[in-house]
């Protein structure tokens, strides 16, 4: 159940971490189209040119990091351990741990015999 819970903890908090990124990216953006709303009923051409190029470079940086790989999607296209420091390798080993009903079970111990019992 250990490894379970790792697992579910693992995500959960890489969960947490992309949503509080995303979360704080939306207000940055908001904040821009608002500056950007307020330069466009001034009449400040400059700051809306301004802007509208920092909307796009943002979008552009954004849409640029979803389509990088990330190091567990890239193990599972064939990269190897090898490729990653060890602190990112015993991470991922750590999420990627088995629950203990899919994992190998130990090998039972042997059971006393009359003889055992009687000695």
């Amino acid at each position: 159940m250990t490894g379970k819970r790792s697992k579910t903890n693992c995500r959960s908090a890489s969960h947490k971490l992309f949503k509080d990124k995303a979360k704080n990216r939306v207000d940055d953006l908001q904040g821009m189209l608002l500056d950007l709303q307020f330069a466009r009923k001034e009449s400040r051409g400059t700051d809306v040119t301004l802007l509208e190029e920092q909307v796009n470079q943002m979008l552009r940086e954004w849409k640029s990091e979803l389509n990088e790989p990330s190091p567990a999607s890239s193990l599972q296209q064939g990269g190897t351990l090898g490729s990653f420091s060890s602190d990112i390798c015993r991470l991922l080993q750590l999420c990627d741990e088995e629950d203990d009903a899919t994992s190998k079970l130990a090998a039972p111990k042997p059971e006393p015999t009359d003889q055992n019992l009687q000695r």
